[in-house]
């Protein structure tokens, strides 16, 4: 009777079954929020420690390796008595200062007994080799004392006081292992504590959920009999099973369901027989493909491995290409620089050497030709240097207007000379672009001369432009260089930037050309953050394209580069006696040079060339023979040093590639000696490294081949900002 009247009523499981686990789910969140912060405050406790533990770690290391720089930096001195080598141990000292107060910092407040006190014991020690070894070992260098202080029975003191610094460390490193293992040890102890009570919360909410359930098992086992008997019939394959009415609208919901899948597995069970034979083929064809696939798998990672090795070797060839490329240059332009340094000579000369005008036109052409090869090895050094990444570029405000004007002025004459129109438009309103001016002007005089070598009439128009940039986001600069020529064909276009590359055609052989031109455009609009398009057709001319950003994407302040010696004002010298050490070869000369300094009073104007390069030291007197100075040339570097020293010249004039010893070598000798560091030194070298140079010391840079003007200028300038107006101009009026 009770049943019946259950069964009329009906009632809701699912409202039930909540309101019985919303009190385990309470229980569960409770345990859960107490479970939180205990893992945050273990877990920062465990952060907090790791980063000490690497701290300690750190400050333990550069201990040792500060210690280390010192010992090899006082090692080297002594070895070598080059204060260069004191830099590391100077730096090194003020490093490990910093390294102890930073561990000291680390163990202060915490239970660091065994590290404090191995700490204290490293200082100590360290201290001792500071101040018994270091220390001394300095003073004895400094006051001259290089057989005590090389001497192996310092050597033996300071090896025995570095060795108890090591051993320090060692145990240091040791009690730092000691101190964290135990206070790893305690947190672990409360980490276990944590989770004992978390387990034990965890096992009464369980408990709990397990008392719930149990209740609504043994209410609606009826219920769940029924399901269960009926499912177990569908589940043995009898798909005539059917679920009666039950009393729970939500488990007669769920008995209903289980009679229309039986329904649908009995149509779909018959639909499935008629499949599983085609899967069973399909089966079989797909067991065939993936044997392909793996096989075509292998054969790929074979050829990417080959094609990994193979871009290695290229870009092994490529550097090594780079290389020869920027050896050979150098090594061309030292023979060419005495080649047009001769031709100008004798250009200048002419009149006086009585030439007809066939010699002078052949000394012409000797000297037309040695600068274009000049400028073809300037080329192919640029490229080498923008390839290498050498290449530092600095910006600046660039009158658009003024530029475009000066380039067609600059090649206006070749223009003429083919009987072709030159003209450059400046849209208005484009007044200014931030740029490197003398990196853009080689981009536009590179593309107005190769239009105007590729042109046999019409026109050649450069212009300038703002229009949009590419990501339609901001405005650019497009400069073009538009010619009427002989076109370039469209499979031709995506090569003409790369290097070396020259078309076919024949017209291109009549230019001439090495095909470095264009790549050097694209190399630099690249470094000065743009992009280049060209656009042209067969007969139809072409159009260059370069899109610069208005604002430089990348600011570099052209600074005055750091100099190592600093500049001293140019001392009074005494006349020199003669001395027998110097080479029998110049000692006529240098008693010509003595004469005229007792002559003059003892005015110094004797400059001494340094050049292994006899030729270059021929061009340097030709260009200062009609001059108040005297030129002394010297081919051995190696007697360089004592030459100075004797003749104490006015200025020095100094070549870099030399053999034995180069002239960077030579020039800090000159500058870290404190008789010969006031004398003005001017490079002259076929390198393009002036700020080499002036980091080293130089006073002046000038790269061969040079104009004797040039070089004249360059030393008056010299000598008059080291000496002053006054005496430059007293040697000035006087005449050799």
């Amino acid at each position: 009777m009770n049943r019946t009247s259950q069964r009329t009523q009906p009632t809701s499981l699912v409202e039930q079954l909540k309101r019985s686990l919303l009190i385990v789910v309470s229980l569960l969140v409770c345990v859960l929020i107490l479970s939180f912060p205990v893992g945050i405050y273990n877990s920062n406790i465990q952060h907090n420690l790791d980063e000490q533990k690497a701290a300690l770690q750190e400050g333990q290391n550069n201990i040792l390796l500060t210690m280390v720089n010192q010992e090899t930096g006082l090692r080297g001195y002594i070895s070598t008595d080059n204060t260069v080598f004191l830099e590391p141990f100077t730096s090194g000292r003020t490093q490990y200062l910093l390294a102890v107060r930073q561990m000291k910092d680390q163990a202060l407040g915490s239970d660091l007994s065994e590290t404090t006190t191995a700490l204290a014991q490293v200082e100590e020690r360290a201290n001792a080799w500071y101040s018994t070894y270091a220390q001394v070992q300095l003073k004895n260098m400094q006051s001259g004392k290089l057989a005590t202080a090389r001497s192996d029975s310092n050597g033996t003191v300071g090896k025995a006081l570095f060795d108890q610094f090591r051993a320090s460390v060692a145990h240091l490193q040791a009690a730092i292992g000691q101190d964290l293992n135990t206070l790893q040890s305690r947190l672990d102890i409360i980490s276990r504590l944590s989770l004992i009570i978390a387990l034990v919360l965890s096992v009464v909410a369980l408990l709990l959920l397990w008392y719930t359930f149990t209740r609504f098992v043994n209410v609606l086992h009826e219920q769940l009999t029924i399901l269960k008997t009926r499912s177990k019939q569908l589940g043995s394959g009898d798909l005539s099973a059917r679920v009666q009415e039950l009393t729970y609208h939500e488990l007669n919901s769920l008995g209903q369901t289980l009679n229309t899948m039986a329904e649908e597995l009995a149509t779909r069970s018959r639909e499935l027989e008629g499949s599983v034979e085609e899967l069973a083929i399909r089966s079989r064809e797909l067991e065939g493909s993936n044997e392909e696939l793996a096989t075509r798998t292998h054969e790929l990672e074979r050829s990417v491995e080959e094609l990994i090795a193979l871009n290695s070797a290229l870009e092994e060839a490529n550097q090594a290409r780079s290389q020869f490329l920027s050896t050979m240059s150098h090594e061309l332009r030292t023979p060419l620089a005495s080649i047009i340094g001769f031709t100008q000579m004798l250009l200048d000369d002419a009149d006086v050497a009585n030439m007809n005008q066939q010699q002078h036109n052949d000394l012409q052409r000797i000297l037309k030709n040695g600068q274009h090869l000049l400028s073809l090895i300037n080329d192919v050094l640029d490229l080498t240097k923008i390839e290498a990444g050498r290449m530092v570029v600095s910006y600046s405000q660039v009158d658009m207007r003024e530029l475009l004007t000066s380039v067609v002025e600059e090649t206006q004459s070749i223009a003429i000379a083919r009987q072709l129109v030159l003209r450059a438009e400046v849209e208005e309103g484009m007044d200014f672009l931030e740029s490197n001016p003398l990196k853009l002007r080689q981009v536009l005089l590179n593309l107005v001369s190769n239009a105007l070598k590729f042109t046999e009439q019409g026109e050649v128009t450069v212009s300038a432009r703002r229009v949009l940039s590419p990501d339609q986001e901001g405005e650019c600069v497009a400069l073009a260089v538009t010619d009427s020529g002989i076109g370039i064909p469209a499979d031709i276009q995506a090569h003409v930037f790369e290097a070396f590359y020259q078309a076919d055609g024949t017209y291109t052989r009549k230019a001439g050309g090495t095909g470095l031109g264009l790549s050097i455009v694209s190399q630099l609009t690249t470094l000065l953050g743009g992009t280049i398009a060209v656009k042209s057709a067969p007969g139809q001319g072409s159009t260059f394209t370069v899109m610069l950003p208005i604002k430089a994407l990348h600011h570099s302040i052209e600074q005055d580069p750091p100099r190592l010696h600093p500049a001293q004002p140019l001392e009074a010298t005494r006349i020199p006696p003669a001395s027998g050490d110097l080479p029998p070869a110049m000692s006529d000369e240098l008693l010509a040079v003595f004469a005229h300094r007792v002559a003059t009073d003892g005015q110094n104007n004797l400059i001494l060339a340094v050049d292994d390069n006899p030729d270059i030291i021929v061009l340097i007197k030709a260009a200062l023979k009609d001059t108040p100075y005297t030129v002394v040339g010297l081919q051995d570097p190696l007697q360089a040093m004592e030459l100075v020293q004797e003749l104490h010249p006015c200025a020095i004039m100094l070549d870099v590639m030399m053999p034995d010893l180069n002239g960077w070598q030579l020039l800090n000798q000159l500058k870290v000696n404190p008789a010969t560091a006031s004398i003005p030194v001017m490079m002259i070298t076929v390198l393009t490294e002036p700020t080499t140079g002036y980091v080293l010391g130089a006073d002046a840079y000038l790269i061969k081949p040079f104009k004797t003007t040039v070089l004249l200028n360059t030393l008056r300038n010299l000598l008059a900002s080291q000496t002053g107006p006054s005496q430059a101009g007293e040697r000035e009026a006087q005449r050799v």
